[in-house]
C-alpha cells in the first residue's frame, strides 16, 4: 500500500491540483476527479496525473501535502511545477518513491 501526494494537471485551464490519498493516484484520477466527484476539481475536468510521491505512512504524506499548499512550500511547489512543464507529456507522470523530505521553516 502506501500514501500518495499527487499533482493533477487540468486539460481545461492548464492549472494544477495537489491532493493526497491512500488510493492509487491513477484510480483516484479515474474514479473520482475525472468523474466530477470531487467538488474542488469538478469545474476543471478533465485532468491528467502529472506527478506523484509515494510515502510509507499517512502522517508524512499529509504533512507533505500541507507543506506544498502553504507559503513555506511555495518554492518547492514551483520546482515541481517547472519539472512537470519541462517534461514531455508521454513521460508523465513523474514518480518519486521512498521520499524523505525534511520539512523546515525558513
Amino acid at each position: 500500500m502506501g500514501y500518495h501526494v499527487y499533482f493533477l494537471l487540468s486539460r481545461k485551464d492548464n492549472g494544477f491540483y495537489i491532493g493526497c490519498s491512500s488510493k492509487n493516484p491513477f484510480e483516484r484520477l479515474k474514479n473520482y476527479h475525472n468523474k466530477g466527484n470531487v467538488k474542488s476539481t469538478k469545474p476543471r475536468i478533465p485532468f491528467d496525473l502529472a506527478y506523484y510521491e509515494i510515502y510509507n505512512d499517512k502522517n508524512s504524506a499529509y504533512k507533505r501535502e500541507y507543506f506544498l499548499k502553504h507559503p513555506e512550500g511555495y518554492q518547492e511547489k514551483l520546482i515541481i511545477i517547472n519539472l512537470i512543464k519541462n517534461t514531455s507529456g508521454n513521460k508523465l507522470p513523474i514518480i518519486i518513491k521512498n521520499t524523505k523530505f525534511i520539512l523546515t521553516k525558513p
